[in-house]
């Protein structure tokens, strides 16, 4: 589900409709609902319950520094540290602001540019490539693809 909807004022939900309310009450219904409650009363306690569970993935958000950060951070890297950063972009790609793409983009392309001059420019021995080792550049090859596709 798309939680961008409810950016805004904490103590104030918009949605953009009352389906995607009712899907966020029914996911959990167990859980937000007292049985013992008349049907009007459940549904407000469910309604504010959602609303605090709401509230609550908000306060999870990522910042946009923190994904050009974790970017930066990844690229280069010979570690998981790739995988997690990459996976993490791929599936939010969608969600991500179009200014933090488009800085994405830039330090992802910058990163092949270098990556590639390096193999051109192969020397004898142990080459440490810019893009990290095969599977980090298999990674961000990934993360590449989904601005190929727009």
């Amino acid at each position: 589900m798309d939680f961008n909807k409810f950016r805004g004022d904490p103590d104030r939900i918009t949605l953009d409709s009352y389906a995607d309310a009712a899907r966020v009450i029914s996911l959990h219904l167990q859980e937000f609902c007292d049985e013992n409650l008349l049907y009007p009363q459940m549904i407000a306690v469910a309604a504010r319950k959602a609303h605090e569970e709401i509230v609550k993935l908000r306060s999870l958000e990522v910042e946009d520094w923190q994904i050009i950060c974790s970017v930066r951070y990844s690229l280069g890297r010979r570690s998981y540290q790739v995988s997690i950063t990459c996976n993490w972009i791929i599936s939010h790609w969608a969600n991500i602001p179009a200014d933090v793409k488009s800085i994405i983009q830039q330090d992802v392309e910058e990163a092949f540019k270098i990556e590639d001059l390096q193999h051109n420019n192969k020397k004898p021995g142990l080459q440490l490539y810019y893009l990290g080792d095969d599977c980090d550049r298999k990674c961000w090859e990934a993360v590449r693809d989904l601005w190929a596709k727009e």
